[in-house]
């Protein structure tokens, strides 16, 4: 991202009250429910990450992030409130399946080269075709977090 001419700003989900001042949110991967309960007691990031999607600011998620943003997560029986902004739940499954999607991207952008990416894929339900997409020129300052295995980048 910093390649692409973003300027990353940490943070973090579990010890930080509010998001940094920035453009945009990338929340990557990590293991988000093996620090459910901590994340879910820091109701402030949480109310400041949903203050600042009513906002306008472009969030992208993706794997442990999109489970982030969730209504909550319910792992091995425990259920801990998570952002909302996913009008779903995440609960471990029966049976452990990971698979990986190729596709292109139209152009060069801070998720990658044009034409050259792939992805880890998984499905939601229910399905997330209400997300919009943001188009803007305009540079993004990106804020970023790594906090007892939750790696959170913002875009």
């Amino acid at each position: 991202m910093e390649l692409a001419g973003a300027q990353v700003v940490p943070f973090s989900p579990v010890h930080d009250k509010e998001l940094p001042a920035v453009d945009g949110l990338y929340i990557g991967g990590g293991y988000p429910e093996l620090y459910a309960a901590e994340l879910s007691r820091n109701s402030s990031m949480l109310a400041s990450i949903k203050r600042a999607h009513e906002r306008g600011l472009p969030i992208y998620a993706e794997c442990g992030g999109l489970m982030y943003l969730a209504r909550e997560i319910d792992w091995d029986g425990e259920r801990h409130d998570m952002v909302g902004l996913v009008p779903g739940s995440v609960r471990k499954g029966q049976i452990r399946v990971v698979s990986y999607v190729s596709g292109k991207l139209s152009r060069d952008c801070l998720l990658g080269r044009q034409d050259r990416a792939s992805w880890a894929m998984s499905s939601t339900t229910p399905s997330l075709s209400w997300m919009r997409k943001s188009r803007s020129s305009t540079p993004l300052r990106l804020t970023a977090a790594r906090a007892s295995g939750v790696v959170s980048t913002g875009s």
